[in-house]
């Protein structure tokens, strides 16, 4: 599933989007961050950030060379509280950036994810079969 997704979000403006977008390992200008103020409302800091950089003009770019460490939730209910949380961020983001700006960065055409679905079977036909 992993590779799968990988797929799909290279796919998306060469990589430079939403679905990317992770607060653990994310880089600002001293512009943005010296602009930057999240309320306190938002669920998901590291997707209104995205928005707010886009909003301002600003370039995001993403950098396939750059590693970071991070630990993953231990209990299956903290992933389920991340997972929730990613999940419900599009509704707490659109009071500050509208519905449709919002859902044109989440959506992932249909033709995307189907490209992915094909390589990542032909890549891993046991694993991707497991994970749907």
């Amino acid at each position: 599933y992993e590779q799968f997704w990988r797929y799909v979000i290279d796919a998306i403006n060469n990589g430079s989007n939403i679905h990317r977008c992770l607060g653990c390992y994310m880089g600002f200008t001293r512009e943005l961050y010296s602009q930057l103020q999240i309320p306190q409302s938002i669920q998901a800091d590291d997707h209104y950030i995205y928005l707010y950089s886009l909003s301002k003009k600003l370039r995001s770019v993403y950098c396939s060379q750059g590693g970071v460490g991070y630990k993953v939730p231990e209990k299956f209910s903290d992933y389920i509280n991340q997972f929730t949380r990613y999940v419900h961020s599009q509704e707490s983001i659109e009071m500050y950036f509208g519905e449709k700006k919002v859902e044109s960065v989440y959506v992932i055409p249909p033709r995307i994810k189907l490209h992915a679905y094909v390589r990542t079977l032909k890549e891993h036909p046991v694993l991707m079969s497991l994970a749907c």
